[in-house]
């Protein structure tokens, strides 16, 4: 697929319907050849993972050991008295070992 350089105005509606056509034709092409599914399978195992990330995140940041030490850490990393990954080992053994 190439896609085709159009222009169009949402103010005036000039060049909508043919904007709307291309895109109905960039879909038509994708499905048949594929694409558009692999595609898709592609972007629901992206966001599983990063649906995973984030629910990691969470857990991790409402640990009250952790929400406790936090801002520590961060105080200690700006005054450079701690390293980052130092920082991050000593949380994660925090959080293991408490949870």
């Amino acid at each position: 697929w190439k896609a085709p350089v159009k222009t169009c105005s949402a103010y005036t509606g000039n060049g909508l319907k043919e904007i709307w056509k291309t895109i109905l034709e960039y879909r038509r092409e994708s499905e048949n050849n594929g694409f558009w599914y692999k595609n898709r399978q592609k972007q629901r195992v992206q966001w599983f993972q990063e649906l995973i990330k984030l629910k990691l995140e969470e857990i991790f940041h409402q640990h009250p050991q952790i929400k406790k030490e936090l801002p520590e850490f961060e105080t200690k990393i700006q005054n450079n008295e701690i390293l980052v990954d130092e920082a991050v080992n000593q949380l994660f053994e925090l959080f293991h070992h408490k949870n």
